[in-house]
């Protein structure tokens, strides 16, 4: 997975996790979370090749956190304002990354949860 981080107007700095998490331990940071993508957070809810390629980012980003013992991986459920109702698929997928952190140094945290379900 790879952090793009825009400087300025021309110049985009792109980082693999590990080399950002190097960097931190040279520099002696603490990298206390990874904030994975969320503008597709509300295909975690529905099927589809969007939902697909969302939790395959979010695997993705949750692997990097186990793989660089970062103890927490922040994430979204919805991405909007309008939040999708509650499904057995997006139960689903979140049971997936559970499954995945399930016995490592890594947890997940969901944030921004305004809906009522």
């Amino acid at each position: 997975f790879v952090i793009e981080s825009l400087l300025d107007d021309t110049l985009a700095l792109t980082l693999e996790v590990s080399e950002l998490k190097a960097l931190a331990d040279e520099l002696g940071l603490d990298f206390h979370s990874l904030h994975a993508p969320g503008r597709r957070a509300n295909a975690l809810w529905e099927e589809g090749v969007t939902t697909d390629a969302h939790l395959l980012e979010l695997r993705l980003c949750l692997q990097d956190c186990i793989d660089n013992h970062i103890p927490v991986m922040v994430m979204h459920a919805t991405a909007t304002f309008e939040y999708p109702a509650p499904t057995e698929i997006g139960l689903r997928n979140f049971e997936t990354l559970l499954r995945m952190a399930e016995g490592t140094d890594t947890k997940i945290a969901i944030e921004n949860l305004q809906c009522e379900e």
